[in-house]
């Protein structure tokens, strides 16, 4: 699910409460993953954000729709190019 939400669009704390786990959770996964390439660093005012490299559903994961206060919602998985050749 952090994976998920790791859209660079939102920051550890908002992450954290859709995720409900710590906001030091998220940064170490973040850390973890930037190592491993599957996250992208992004500057912005305040700090860094990080944005998945891909998608969950495209490796054939179902990710659960968020039924939290938060803003964050889980979006539709996109059309990738080769489910549009088909």
């Amino acid at each position: 699910m952090i994976y998920h939400l790791s859209d660079g669009e939102h920051g550890s704390v908002e992450v954290s409460k859709a995720a409900n786990v710590s906001d030091s959770t998220i940064r170490r996964y973040w850390e973890s993953w930037v190592r491993l390439g599957i996250v992208e660093p992004l500057s912005v005012r305040g700090g860094v954000r990080y944005k998945k490299s891909f998608q969950l559903e495209d490796f054939g994961f179902t990710v659960p729709q968020i039924k939290t206060g938060t803003e964050i919602k889980s979006e539709p998985p996109k059309e990738s190019a080769s489910s549009k050749e088909g």
